[in-house]
């Protein structure tokens, strides 16, 4: 049976959910990339991060996936913060649950972040990933993406450096047109 999802902007109410989904997919996702502290640490911080994105006045910028009523997605994006890529837009996060995997919401998210970077005036954009992160390049590159650059940086309260592969999309217009022809954004 296929679940309608619904992409939608975040409200307040969501801070909760955003907090969880970002802890609940780091579970996931990089189990077997960042040490057991740093993620622990991402779960046990649940309610401070609610906290801290319940007290921010732009909720609306977070992009969510809803299931039947369930937030199970949030992609973040805005103008690119690396100097290099200044005249890019940026896919800051991505993140779905891992039962909702698969399902295409990743898709759609993403191109619903095309669509709001579009409407913000860019028409390239930028992306980092964790480079172990194979799954998550697989899906960036099948959307368009091509890797320029590697950067590295430091996570969680140990100050752990993770390498990531900055990739980069071109033609925005063009991506996000050629998503719509193929039925992925719905």
């Amino acid at each position: 049976m296929k679940k309608d999802v619904v992409i939608r902007r975040g409200k307040h109410s969501d801070a909760r959910a955003i907090a969880a989904i970002y802890a609940y997919t780091w579970q996931s996702a990089y189990k077997d990339i960042l040490p057991k502290e740093v993620i622990d640490e991402k779960v046990n911080g649940i309610d401070e991060h609610a906290h801290s994105l319940s007290e921010r006045q732009t909720l609306e910028k977070y992009i969510l996936a809803e299931v039947g009523g369930k937030v199970v997605g949030v992609l973040t994006c805005g103008p690119s913060r690396n100097e290099k890529y200044s005249n890019c837009g940026e896919i800051i996060h991505i993140y779905v649950l891992a039962n909702y995997q698969g399902m295409g919401i990743g898709k759609k998210l993403f191109l619903a972040g095309i669509e709001n970077l579009i409407s913000l005036g860019y028409n390239e954009m930028i992306l980092d990933v964790i480079k172990e992160n194979e799954k998550a390049i697989g899906f960036y590159k099948r959307m368009g993406g091509v890797v320029v650059d590697e950067r590295s940086e430091l996570f969680g309260s140990q100050n752990i450096p993770i390498s990531q592969f900055i990739l980069k999309y071109d033609n925005l217009k063009k991506i996000y047109e050629n998503n719509l022809e193929k039925g992925i954004y719905d």
